[in-house]
């Protein structure tokens, strides 16, 4: 049933999860060729998956490799899986100070918490869409599309207080949080174009324009978009936090398109199977840069976690930055007076983007009706182009504003034969 004060579902059950739901869909001129759409919904997530597996790393649990050999009892005899210590286990009627306290584990300085008042997070979205077939193979679409979370998880580190440092809990270096107390918007306008397959071509394009807001990308502490600070800067103030997403990208432009070369169509049949019969194909990314955060790891307002920032005196993109040695300027950055927060905000500069061209080409084989072998030869990111990673983001270090890695790989070439029946 559990440990005694804590409920079956360890936190407050919360009973106010309404999720209603809305949508219609209107012709204006009932010809089947234009469209008005429009919805809107609450959807509640669930505190499930890799949230509650990180538990397992606090006693009783995270002492699974230390547990003795109760499968060939040499140390303590009748342990089993279900009472590896055999009724003296040391954290029987212990709290989790008391643990600490007591020293089972000299190594062990790291806590997970859940807020006993943590609520559902809840999503809303809403999104009204015009479409219109402007030719007999073309639909053009324009849509707006709003999203807003609500009590999101966001991890905090409560052994921390600014000017003061920690530990405010003896024998722990870190107490992890995971509160819902972190909000996010998202708004976009949206145009895509899409032609089906006509005289050989078929293509699709969307241009996306967006933003997006929150508190924290970090759902877990070992996923960490962009090398973002896994605490929050200031516990006390979750507002300094609030800024740019780590996937916040204001602009993004993808086009696909299939065209079968309309040459050697025609004419004798040995001409038209070695030279016809060919296909090119292509997906063109473009996006703007992705946010990131300067870091000050030195710890300014001493409040004992390396996740404050600096503060800005000067134009970080001034001549001779934006380039691998030296994206942003650090000059103009200083530390904060010590016992402060400082006051760059968090995702507020920008880092590389996304320019990429995948090409292939095809050729068909026919061999009989039903049968035929194609090659195919695909070039992933043909013009080699590097998309750089966003640069050394900490401010005390002597790399700080280099670039040392691509998110995306190099050029790539494979060559292939199919055969279909």
């Amino acid at each position: 049933m559990g440990d005694t004060g804590i409920t079956r579902s360890t936190i407050e059950t919360d009973t106010n999860n309404f999720a209603p739901r809305i949508g219609f869909a209107w012709d204006p001129k009932g010809n089947g060729k234009m469209s008005l759409r429009g919805g809107y919904g609450i959807f509640f997530d669930r505190l499930i998956g890799l949230l509650p597996f990180q538990f397992g790393l606090d006693p009783p649990f995270d002492i699974i490799p230390s547990i003795p050999n109760f499968v060939e009892n040499h140390v303590i005899p009748g342990s089993s899986f279900a009472d590896p210590f055999s009724g003296g286990s040391p954290f029987a009627g212990k709290t989790a100070q008391q643990v600490a306290d007591a020293n089972i584990f000299p190594l062990f300085s790291f806590l997970q918490v859940m807020d006993p008042n943590m609520r559902t997070p809840y999503v809303q979205q809403w999104n009204l869409t015009y479409q219109i077939q402007a030719a007999r193979d073309v639909v053009w679409e324009v849509g707006y599309v709003g999203t807003k979370g609500t009590k999101l998880v966001q991890p905090v580190d409560l052994n921390t207080q600014v000017g003061t440092g920690r530990p405010l809990v003896p024998n722990f270096f870190q107490l992890s949080n995971y509160q819902t107390t972190d909000n996010s918007s998202y708004q976009a306008l949206q145009v895509s174009a899409n032609k089906r397959m006509g005289y050989g071509l078929t293509f699709l394009g969307s241009y996306t324009w967006s933003h997006s807001i929150d508190g924290g990308s970090i759902p877990v502490n070992f996923l960490n978009p962009n090398s973002e600070a896994i605490f929050p800067e200031d516990k006390n103030n979750l507002r300094l936090d609030r800024g740019n997403s780590a996937y916040d990208a204001r602009h993004r432009f993808v086009l696909s398109a299939l065209y079968e070369l309309p040459f050697f169509k025609s004419g004798s049949g040995l001409v038209r199977k070695a030279l016809g019969n060919w296909q090119v194909n292509g997906i063109l990314t473009w996006q703007s840069d992705f946010p990131f955060t300067v870091l000050d790891t030195s710890d300014p307002n001493r409040d004992g976690q390396p996740t404050d920032r600096p503060n800005q005196v000067g134009n970080p993109f001034g001549p001779g930055t934006r380039t691998p040695q030296k994206w942003f300027d650090a000059a103009a950055f200083v530390h904060p007076p010590t016992g402060t927060d400082g006051l760059v905000g968090r995702n507020s500069l920008a880092g590389p983007g996304i320019s990429n061209l995948d090409f292939s080409l095809f050729k068909n084989f026919p061999i009989t009706e039903r049968q035929n072998v194609q090659f195919r030869a695909e070039f992933f990111n043909l013009f080699n182009h590097p998309n750089f990673d966003i640069p050394v983001n900490d401010f005390n270090s002597p790399a700080v504003g280099q670039v040392h890695d691509t998110r995306l790989p190099n050029r790539q070439v494979q060559f292939a034969l199919k055969y279909r029946f």
